[in-house]
């Protein structure tokens, strides 16, 4: 392994582009704890998304992956990033849009997911990441505090919707910890949280899948209604289908379990 960088070349920080939703974690000791949230990474190869001015990048460095592969949409950090190469031969920087990029392709083995992911983007990303996890090892990303405790909300309690259900359903879930304002720079108006997704060994196939997401769209769409209305419309069966799956027709969308779901996704695709 390379030297570690030295401080000549440490993250410089740009000015923050508002239209990328840029807020860089600038406090080196929640990079590592960061980097540290997923286990070890030692010879694993990990993917970043958006390293900005490096901090977490560093961080990662650190723990020796084998390879890290950092894909940033802002080429005004290439120079910078490139400094880091110098020291680093394991370290692969692709200038390019994290939502255009095939990551499997990218990646060519398992691979670990870490990054501190844009606000107005994040959701999105880690939704599209859950399509196919079958080369992901495990993912460690922070995204807005509010929208972690939506991943990993229960039944029956007021996060639990959509996102509870995709992500849980694909992987094991958990709350890292969280980070204040404080930890960014310019700091955030809000909160934010780091939380672990690991996919599940065995996969559900990917038509029950498609339809639990479809399920759960015309659910949660109307979720103050009883599923015997907000469910009338994906079969004309329906009564007849909660009740073979031991589901009260009156029950409203949060009070399914993930388990429910499944069960209703798999008679309607049989």
């Amino acid at each position: 392994m390379s030297e570690i960088i030295p401080s000549s070349i440490k993250p410089k920080i740009l000015r923050p582009d508002k239209n990328l939703g840029q807020n860089f974690l600038i406090d080196p000791a929640i990079c590592s704890k960061i980097a540290f949230a997923g286990g070890d990474i030692k010879d694993k190869v990990i993917i970043e998304i958006g390293p900005g001015p490096g901090g977490l990048t560093c961080a990662i460095l650190e723990q020796n992956p084998s390879k890290l592969i950092v894909i940033e949409k802002d080429a005004r950090f290439l120079p910078n990033l490139t400094d880091f190469q110098k020291y680093y031969s394991n370290l692969q920087v692709i200038i390019d849009d994290a939502m255009k990029v095939d990551l499997k392709s990218v990646a060519q083995s398992k691979f670990t997911i870490i990054a501190n992911l844009p606000y107005h983007i994040g959701t999105r990303l880690l939704v599209d990441w859950l399509e196919d996890v079958s080369c992901v090892e495990k993912i460690v990303v922070m995204l807005q505090k509010e929208v972690v405790s939506r991943i990993c909300a229960k039944d029956n309690t007021e996060d639990y919707g959509k996102l509870s259900i995709l992500c849980q359903m694909v992987a094991d879930v958990k709350k890292a910890f969280d980070v204040k304002p404080g930890s960014f720079f310019p700091p955030p108006k809000i909160h934010s949280s780091v939380v672990t997704l690991t996919p599940k060994q065995e996969q559900l196939p990917l038509v029950v899948r498609s339809k639990v997401k479809e399920i759960i769209n015309l659910a949660f769409a109307q979720r103050r209604k009883m599923l015997k209305t907000s469910l009338k419309n994906i079969s004309s069966d329906i009564l007849q289908i909660l009740e073979k799956c031991g589901i009260e027709a009156s029950l409203r969308a949060e009070n399914l379990t993930i388990k429910d779901y499944i069960e209703i996704a798999k008679i309607l695709v049989a």
